[in-house]
C-alpha cells in the first residue's frame, strides 16, 4: 500500500515538473497564433466579404486553434507575479481566464462567419446581431474587458518588479490599447498586427527572463 502511495506521489511530482517546464513555452502559443493569424488579414488573404469587419477565414482558423493556449499564457504571468504580488497575481489569472474565453469565442466567430457566408447568409446581418448590444451580451462584454484589463494590470505590476525587463511590462500594457486604436481610427488590419506583435514580443521577453532567473537561482 505504501509503495502504491509513493508511486502516485512520484507521478504527481513528475506531472508538476513536466507542466512547470512546459508552461513558459505553452504560454507563447496563444500570442504567437494571434500574430500569425493577423498576417493573413494584413496580406488580404481569405478576406470574408463584409461591410462591417475585415476578417479572414485563415485568420479564424489559426486563431481558433491557438486561442485556448492563452490560458497557459495567463497562468504563466499570474505564477510569475505571485513571487511579488500574490493578490494581484490571482486577480490577473482570473481576469485572463475570462479573457481567454472571449478570445476563443471571437476566434470561432470568424469561422462561423465564413460558414454563414458559404450557406448563403448575409455576413453583415450576422455581425449586426453581434453589435446590437443587449442584456444578453453582458457576459461576453465582461469577458471582452477582462483580457485587456489583465494585460494592463499584469504589465503594470511587472514594472514594479525586477522579474523581467521594464520593456516587457510596457509592451504588455500597450498591446491591447494599440489594437483598440486601430478600431477607432479605421485601420484595424494594421494595428491588429502591430498589437499582436507587441503582445508576442512581451511574452517572449517574459519567458526569457523567467527561464534565465530560474537558471541562475
Amino acid at each position: 500500500m505504501k509503495t502504491e502511495k509513493n508511486k502516485m506521489e512520484n507521478q504527481i511530482n513528475n506531472w508538476t515538473s513536466i507542466w512547470g517546464k512546459s508552461l513558459p513555452y505553452l504560454a507563447l502559443a496563444g500570442p504567437a497564433s494571434l500574430f500569425i493569424a493577423s498576417l493573413f488579414v494584413t496580406a488580404g488573404v481569405g478576406i470574408i466579404p463584409d461591410k462591417t469587419y475585415t476578417n479572414s477565414n485563415y485568420e479564424g482558423f489559426v486563431m481558433t486553434l491557438g486561442a485556448p493556449f492563452f490560458k497557459a499564457t495567463f497562468i504563466f504571468l499570474g505564477q510569475t507575479l505571485a513571487k511579488r504580488f500574490l493578490k494581484v497575481s490571482i486577480l490577473v489569472t482570473i481576469l485572463r481566464i475570462l479573457g481567454a474565453s472571449s478570445l476563443v469565442f471571437v476566434s470561432s466567430m470568424r469561422l462561423l462567419q465564413q460558414a454563414f457566408v458559404d450557406s448563403g447568409f448575409d455576413s453583415n446581418t450576422v455581425w449586426a446581431a453581434w453589435d446590437n448590444v443587449s442584456v444578453w451580451h453582458i457576459p461576453l462584454l465582461l469577458q471582452n474587458i477582462a483580457a485587456p484589463l489583465a494585460f494592463i494590470i499584469g504589465g503594470g505590476a511587472l514594472l514594479l518588479t525586477n522579474l523581467a525587463p521594464k520593456w516587457v511590462g510596457i509592451l504588455l500594457v500597450i498591446c491591447f490599447p494599440f489594437i483598440a486604436t486601430g478600431q477607432l481610427i479605421g485601420k484595424p488590419e494594421i494595428f491588429w498586427t502591430l498589437g499582436t506583435m507587441l503582445m508576442t514580443i512581451s511574452i517572449v521577453g517574459l519567458v526569457k527572463a523567467v527561464v534565465k532567473n530560474s537558471t541562475n537561482a
